[in-house]
């Protein structure tokens, strides 16, 4: 009995352990949800919570202003990021108010080459979400995974800045 009983506390203590580690998990994510759509219909998502952010953001991607490269919304203390085609394509992420923008547009920017390596413009005649599984489930959730890294972030701002500095030395050149 008491055997058992220690077995079952360790089960238990084993179960709690991994939801804490989930909870500190999600708690550190800065990139919670992304979606690629076209007119408005999203045909690929993933989330990274359990959260319901896809009311929002289905309601964020009507707001489409093809002007508009990039936009940015603040909705319940999160920041909805976007970037718009002219075609009608729009990805669009979620993330924490401290993330760093030049990660999220680089974000965009991943997101939307990968989808146009695979897809091309040949979505038209797709359903709403049928491309959750191939695009939605794989690639999105890959990259959203890569993004959340901390050590990636860090590869990624310094990668950054260093194209900022060659661009500003570059500029300087011409100048003289």
């Amino acid at each position: 009995m008491i055997f058992t009983n220690l077995k079952i506390l360790s089960q238990l203590y084993n179960i709690i352990k991994s939801l804490m580690f989930i909870s500190f998990y999600k708690m550190q994510m800065k990139f919670k949800y992304a979606l690629v759509a076209r007119n408005m219909q999203p045909l690929a998502e993933y989330s990274m919570t359990t959260n319901s952010i896809r009311d929002i953001a289905l309601c964020n991607i009507k707001d489409y202003n093809p002007n508009d490269r990039y936009s940015l919304s603040r909705i319940n203390d999160l920041i909805y990021l976007s970037l718009n085609e002219p075609n009608r394509i729009r990805y669009l992420i979620v993330c924490e108010p401290s993330t760093k923008r030049d990660v999220g547009y680089n974000l965009l920017n991943c997101i939307q080459k990968q989808w146009i390596l695979k897809y091309g413009n040949n979505v038209s005649n797709r359903e709403p979400f049928s491309l959750n599984k191939e695009f939605g489930e794989k690639v999105i959730k890959k990259i959203l995974i890569s993004y959340n890294d901390e050590k990636q972030v860090e590869k990624l701002l310094e990668a950054i800045e260093n194209l900022r500095e060659a661009q500003r030395k570059q500029h300087e050149a011409i100048q003289k």
